[in-house]
């Protein structure tokens, strides 16, 4: 491990690094935020275990004496890193993009691997004990201790104040020594790591598989880059009918329980609606502290009944969803400035599923909201609140919230609002939508081998009308197309279709049904005994994980 000083020493490290066709590298930062400022102070490369540099380019600080090289020769090195055959990193998409903002691009040919995504595929726990990072996977995989120079850095950076938190530590003032000798052991643990890891995909026959991770590791990145833009005028716009709305629900939620209150906070709702002798049947975990609370979350709302339920739950649902589309998708739309640069993690569920982070573009409601001042919603509505507070104080709260799905949006309706109606595309270019019409559940059906359901289907893509599984499902379990109730019944057969393939029990379940523990329990048994086929191979999956510790598909 060499700390890289003077012009002669750059050259000849730049010189073996370019001839070297499997490069590993990792990079020390200003911070985590390369879109938002922050930016590389030095870069760690590595082609063998005797042979690794660190090369310092924006050290600063009381501890900084002397020794960056210019940012012409950080520009050298990065298109050296650019154009070597392989390259490899931990996490590397974070540093890829650090080095992005210095000039850096992949040759078309370039294959980049990630360690991080080979560590997921070894690794079998959904949440492993200190998570997926290097230091946690080298203890794993290399030996105890092998990790415990991470924690050194930290204690260091501490000692001398440069250290708040993971998300505000400053790196780049540590002696170029001090952070050098530490990003070398960074690229040593990568590149030690990576030869055990290959081995062990090799040996649970998941070569493939990590073929197609390095193949898409590189269409990630570049997505990331490039980013999503936003509409910020229409969420300005979005953003003041929300609170519009949200002051109208206070108003109306205040009258019914005689006062105001805070309806952020849990305690202040179990005050306020115990005292109108509303009890949530659902309590927290007690904490550290032991103490069982009321809950108010998702579950708890779900579990006191759906359009039935007592206005007062209904309206402190409605509040928590305009608050959600407000806070989650609109400010954060808002405040993207010129692109939104989320992250997408091919690591991030250990079902093989991308997951997506700040923000989760993946989660984006599809349904729209507004409101009604007509209509059964309302008369129902109304009914409610006269019996409560009667007919005089009633007939000042005329408006509902109506949900409308993508397919209903009315531009020309003001008082529609939408998360995804905030995402557009760059000038000059359009966004299309690609859809697998429910690829997952057709996968589903293939592995319940119910062969007449599979027939059905496949009539219908060769007569050129694909087969909507949901419809299916509602028609099977609990009514035909021409039943009134249909719609409710697909809304259900959905929620069910999705919970039950990707493992929900009946409490999470209900919240997606927006129905009661017992009333889920019940549709779950409903659809078993008339989807044959279902109930056997979730069984079956669960017993083979059980007993083999894995399980595989059909690739």
């Amino acid at each position: 491990m060499e700390i890289v000083k003077g012009e002669a020493q750059f050259k000849k490290a730049l010189q073996l690094i370019g001839a070297a066709r499997t490069v590993y590298f990792d990079t020390e930062t200003t911070g985590l935020k390369p879109f938002k400022g922050d930016r590389l102070c030095g870069v760690g490369v590595g082609i063998s275990l005797d042979q690794c540099w660190y090369f310092p380019f924006r050290h600063e600080g009381e501890f900084y004496e002397g020794g960056n090289f210019s940012i012409e020769e950080l520009k050298e090195l990065i298109t050296v890193l650019g154009k070597v055959p392989v390259l490899v990193g931990f996490n590397m998409k974070f540093d890829l993009e650090i080095l992005y903002q210095d000039g850096y691009w992949p040759v078309e040919e370039q294959q980049l691997v990630d360690v991080i995504i080979m560590s997921r595929l070894c690794v079998p726990e959904p949440h492993p004990l200190g998570g997926l990072k290097l230091e946690t996977m080298e203890e794993r995989f290399l030996g105890p201790g092998e990790g415990a120079y991470n924690g050194k850095l930290v204690d260091w950076l501490k000692a001398h104040k440069l250290w708040k938190s993971k998300k505000e530590a400053y790196y780049h003032q540590a002696p170029i020594e001090v952070l050098g000798l530490y990003c070398c052991k960074d690229v040593l643990g990568t590149m030690r790591l990576k030869r055990v890891l290959q081995q062990e995909i090799a040996d649970t026959e998941q070569v493939k598989v990590w073929q197609t991770e390095v193949y898409t590791t590189k269409v990630w990145f570049e997505m990331e880059v490039r980013g999503t833009h936003t509409d910020r005028q229409y969420c300005e716009e979005a953003i003041a009918k929300v609170d519009v709305r949200a002051e109208e629900i206070e108003k109306e939620l205040f009258t019914l329980v005689g006062k105001p209150f805070n309806i952020n906070s849990s305690d202040q709702i179990t005050l306020a609606l115990n005292g109108v002798g509303i009890y949530s049947p659902v309590k927290t975990d007690g904490g550290k502290k032991g103490v069982k609370k009321q809950s108010w979350g998702k579950e708890a709302l779900a579990a006191m009944g759906g359009d039935a339920a007592h206005p007062a739950i209904k309206l402190i649902r409605e509040f928590k969803s305009w608050g959600t589309l407000k806070g989650t998708y609109l400010e954060v739309f808002r405040d993207a400035g010129e692109a939104l640069h989320c992250t997408f993690k091919p690591w991030g569920a250990v079902t093989g599923r991308i997951s997506c982070t700040d923000p989760n573009l993946q989660n984006v409601p599809r349904v729209a909201r507004g409101t009604a001042e007509q209509g059964d919603a309302v008369m129902q509505h109304q009914g409610l609140l006269t019996s409560l507070v009667g007919e005089e104080v009633a007939t000042r709260f005329t408006v509902v919230d109506v949900s409308y799905d993508v397919g209903e949006w009315d531009e020309q309706d003001g008082k529609m609002v939408a998360a995804r109606r905030a995402l557009i595309p760059r000038s000059g270019y359009e966004l299309l939508v690609f859809d697998y019409k429910q690829m997952e559940m057709l996968v589903f059906l293939c592995y319940t081998g119910n062969k007449a359901l599979l027939k059905r289907v496949e009539e219908g893509y060769l007569r050129g009308e694909p087969i909507d599984f949901h419809d299916i499902v509602a028609e099977e379990v609990w009514g035909g197309l021409d039943s009134p109730e249909f719609k409710a019944f697909r809304q259900l057969a959905k929620g069910l279709n999705f919970g039950l393939i990707f493992g929900m029990g009946d409490k999470s379940l209900a919240v997606v049904l927006k129905t009661t523990v017992e009333r889920t329990a019940e549709y779950r048994q409903q659809y078993f005994d008339r989807m044959p086929g279902s109930r056997e191979f979730i069984d079956r999956v669960s017993q083979t994980a059980e007993s083999r510790g894995y399980v595989s598909n059909f690739f």
